[in-house]
């Protein structure tokens, strides 16, 4: 064999490795942890998700942040970050699993900013939502503009500089 697709690298096969490992791990840690530190259950799953989230796993992103979102339902980080991984669902699917995912994206980021409606970043991607999806999908200019409106009149109460777009 000299290079062929049948070569498997040996670095690869060994990061792979490890990185089984370390979701093993954490999994088996988190079972074991379960009934006895809550507190400490959400904090490992947030960041087991922001894992996968940043790794392009957007499946188990979402899988995740929706179980922080059950244990936790005042956690509006875990339903903005619910909603950011369903948006990137929605753009890798085909058109009607996008639809679901879409809808989803929605219903999370609205749940989040019902739970901190003066957060800039779940406004930010509120806005961005509404300016962008279809009206079926839950877009609605009107409802971007006046989130809009909002954010600078939160941003002009705190006196945080405007952001140019």
């Amino acid at each position: 064999m000299t290079g062929g697709p049948d070569l498997i690298k040996p670095v690869s096969v060994i990061k792979y490795s490890m990185w089984l490992i370390i979701i093993f791990l954490n999994s088996y840690c988190l079972l074991v942890n379960a009934s006895s530190q809550p507190d400490h259950n959400v904090i490992a799953f947030m960041e087991q998700a922001h894992f996968y989230y940043e790794e392009g796993d957007y499946k188990n992103a979402s899988e995740i942040y929706q179980k922080v979102s059950i244990i936790e339902p005042s956690n509006a980080r875990a339903f903005h970050l619910l909603g950011k991984s369903y948006g990137r669902l929605a753009q890798e699917s085909g058109w009607l699993k996008a639809i679901g995912f879409a809808k989803k994206t929605h219903m999370a980021f609205n749940q989040a900013a019902n739970l901190a409606p003066e957060n800039l970043e779940i406004l930010n991607d509120l806005i961005q939502f509404h300016s962008t999806a279809p009206g079926f999908l839950g877009g609605d200019e009107k409802k971007a503009r006046r989130l809009q409106k909002k954010l600078l009149s939160i941003q002009q109460k705190n006196k945080i500089p405007k952001e140019d777009k």
